[in-house]
């Protein structure tokens, strides 16, 4: 079934939160284009659209927030609303760790002009896979993409932890192949995290709930999801 939404600023959230994928969605491609390929040049486009995300990322944090302010927002709209915000959040996340892949390439690339990884490459393709079937899930409103997401915890699960980012402000090497690669790994572990977590959102709005379910849900998690801008 459909999700419906009725309030006019719900129009314009799902138009800003369309762009921030599609926007998030590119700079995946690009970092991941960047160490498949062994060119930096792709690594350079994914810095390009940060302002207009982390611009995305506020107005729908703001139209969230105005929704969700409405007392008599109809319970669907009240529910996207919280969907948007999560979504949101991890599509924020999933940048952050985009960039990182793009600066570690560029790194790497300076010393190790002609290194593959098959094994990074097959992960990058599976992360980036994800991504996409939650973005076929949003447009077309359909759960099996979102669901079959759900069934992939494992590649998040493995690697989210094995390297702290940290460590390379304090002397690790990323443009030896074995930081490389782990740096990379843990990074595109976060993002599988981020679609698992979109996905969950995802299903939540398009299974739908009654309406105090919903509402009392959303209450929760809108108080845990803000943080200072």
């Amino acid at each position: 079934m459909k999700a419906m939404c009725f309030h006019p600023q719900v129009r314009t959230l799902r138009m800003q939160l369309f762009s921030m994928l599609r926007l998030s969605q590119r700079a995946l491609d690009y970092s991941i284009k960047g160490f498949r390929l062994n060119h930096s040049d792709f690594t350079r486009h994914v810095h390009g659209d940060e302002a207009a995300l982390e611009l995305q990322h506020r107005r729908i944090r703001w139209l969230c927030c105005s929704l969700m302010d409405d007392k008599d927002i109809h319970t669907s709209d009240f529910r996207f609303a919280v969907v948007a915000l999560r979504l949101s959040k991890a599509l924020h996340t999933t940048y952050k760790m985009t960039s990182q892949i793009a600066w570690y390439t560029r790194l790497y690339l300076e010393r190790n002009p002609t290194a593959q990884s098959a094994s990074l490459d097959r992960l990058g393709e599976r992360v980036n896979s994800l991504m996409r079937l939650c973005i076929v899930s949003l447009l077309k409103e359909e759960t099996a993409p979102a669901e079959a997401v759900l069934r992939s915890e494992e590649i998040w699960s493995r690697w989210e932890r094995i390297f702290d980012p940290l460590h390379l402000a304090h002397g690790g090497n990323i443009r030896s192949p074995e930081m490389f690669e782990r740096g990379v790994a843990r990074n595109l572990g976060v993002i599988a995290k981020q679609a698992h977590e979109m996905a969950d959102a995802i299903l939540y709005w398009l299974r739908g709930n009654d309406a105090a379910q919903g509402l009392e849900f959303g209450s929760r998690f809108f108080f845990a999801v803000i943080e200072p801008a």
